[in-house]
């Protein structure tokens, strides 16, 4: 069974983003899928924060701190571009779980992050802390379970 849940606001995050984050991690525990995937795209971010590396880097131990996922390594944050359009840092951060990556666009003043675990987390909630820590004014994200349900793999011994 697909999930996908889809979100967006301008300025402050409504009240309800905790009844929905709950709503995700019932179905996520009875679903019981291979992992979570949130696509978290934020507008209209300040210019100076999405081109700062010790904001963005601050920023994603934060999310991870938050979402209580162990970082495995140091992050990965590179800026590139030689197109205006794409120009902008990417960052890559490994966690036990899966990873955190993002592309910072600063043509745009904007962001778009992925947080993809086999742990569950608050999805909304972590869309919100991205939104403070860019000040984005507008928020979209969308989340899907991804992979194989659990209850249906087949069981094998590696003995």
């Amino acid at each position: 069974m697909t999930f996908v849940w889809h979100a967006d606001w301008s300025g402050e995050p409504r009240a309800s983003i905790h009844e929905e984050d709950a709503k995700v991690l019932l179905a996520f525990q009875r679903q019981q899928p291979w992992g979570l995937d949130a696509a978290i795209d934020l507008f209209d971010c300040d210019p100076e924060l999405v081109r700062d590396p010790s904001v963005i880097l601050a920023c994603v131990m934060d999310v991870c701190e938050q979402i209580q996922m162990k970082r495995y390594g140091e992050p990965q944050l590179v800026r590139f571009g030689d197109d205006p359009r794409v120009r902008g840092y990417t960052l890559v951060q490994l966690i036990e779980t899966s990873a955190i990556t993002a592309h910072f666009i600063e043509q745009a003043n904007a962001v778009c992050l992925n947080v993809f675990s086999c742990s569950p987390y608050r999805p909304l909630q972590t869309t919100a802390l991205c939104q403070q820590w860019f000040r984005a004014r507008e928020v979209a994200v969308s989340m899907v379970f991804r992979g194989p349900d659990q209850r249906e793999l087949p069981q094998h011994d590696d003995a």
